[in-house]
């Protein structure tokens, strides 16, 4: 199985890689909804611009119009779609949960999953869209024209696990301003990936349809291709390979280098510094924790200020408890409710 990053693994152990059944969302209140993004139109993958968001109320939202609250976005994990992601990541239950201890906020989730390749790595891409855009510009201006919120960076928040936490490290160091807090769970993807020749070329070698049909692993490493080292010189896939022929090309290594955030942070720490609070976190048992690691080590080499914490579990096996009883109390302590 080829691999993107090392969360794989975790994934399938979990047994997250079958559809979970759908589960009630207790006391909150969830609305699907589609949401246009401009930044995504004309990608050359042709994902669609209309992206799928879930919006999850406080349970008071309906009864008190005169109140206004603080929103945490939330960004998926690789391989689903948000509703999929849902099924286990049990966000209707995390926001009741932090209402009942007087956390009311807004949680939106927006979708990353329906691309060609089953994940927009939350990247700017020609290829397969600019999730970034999606998410910093027309999500947030879509949700503070639709919803009660306070429509300000002070009560903002962004976080995300595996992919999503990939993403919003990523976002939180290219858009400061717009989120006043973070916090990424299980990151994947945090450093510069190697090339495996052998197995590079036998991607290389595949049809369009067995791409498409290929394992996990696979089809990640093809989605970082299209967010990556696009081409759109270069169809049917609009963009360049690791490998030509079996040999790898230290040009579109070095693109997807440059797009780990562990080789990033040290060209935005005046963009991390605007931060109020940032939040990490990784299962001891997850084949990720090294490059987490490496991202926390980072942080304090560069005196920026930091939740570390290292669980028992691992890559995906307990995101609903962690997203319940840690990152919506994170955001909880440190998001302007006024």
């Amino acid at each position: 199985m080829q691999k993107i990053g090392r969360f794989t693994v975790g994934l399938v152990a979990a047994g997250l890689m079958a559809a979970a059944p759908a589960y009630a969302a207790g006391d909150a209140v969830l609305e699907k909804i589609a949401v246009h993004s401009r930044a995504m139109e004309g990608n050359l993958e042709g994902n669609p611009a209309d992206r799928d968001v879930l919006v999850f109320l406080p349970p008071n939202y309906k009864a008190d119009a005169s109140k206004r609250y603080p929103v945490v976005y939330f960004l998926h994990g690789y391989f689903f779609d948000v509703v999929q992601y849902d099924t286990y990541a049990k966000f209707g239950e995390a926001v009741t949960a932090a209402a009942a201890k007087g956390n009311e906020l807004i949680l939106v989730v927006p979708d990353a999953g329906k691309t060609r390749f089953s994940g927009g790595m939350w990247s700017n891409s020609p290829t397969s869209g600019d999730f970034e855009g999606f998410v910093t510009k027309d999500l947030v201006s879509y949700i503070d024209s639709h919803y009660r919120t306070l429509a300000r960076p002070e009560s903002r928040g962004l976080a995300g696990h595996s992919m999503g936490g990939y993403g919003t490290l990523r976002i939180a160091m290219k858009y400061p301003g717009i989120f006043s807090s973070f916090y990424a769970l299980s990151a994947c993807c945090l450093s510069a990936r190697q090339v495996n020749p052998e197995q590079d070329k036998k991607v290389e070698a595949m049809s369009m349809d067995e791409r498409l049909k290929a394992d996990f692993g696979t089809r990640a490493a093809l989605a970082s291709a299209s967010a990556w080292s696009p081409n759109p010189q270069n169809p049917p896939y609009y963009f360049d390979w690791l490998t030509k022929d079996g040999v790898a090309q230290p040009e579109v290594v070095a693109q997807w280098a440059a797009n780990a955030p562990n080789a990033m942070v040290a060209q935005y720490i005046p963009a991390l510094r605007t931060y109020k609070a940032i939040g990490m976190e990784v299962g001891d048992k997850d084949g990720l924790i090294k490059d987490d690691t490496e991202m926390h080590e980072l942080l304090n080499r560069f005196g920026i200020k930091h939740d570390w914490a290292v669980f028992d579990g691992g890559h995906a096996d307990k995101v609903a408890e962690r997203i319940r009883d840690h990152t919506l109390p994170f955001f909880g302590a440190h998001l302007a409710k006024q």
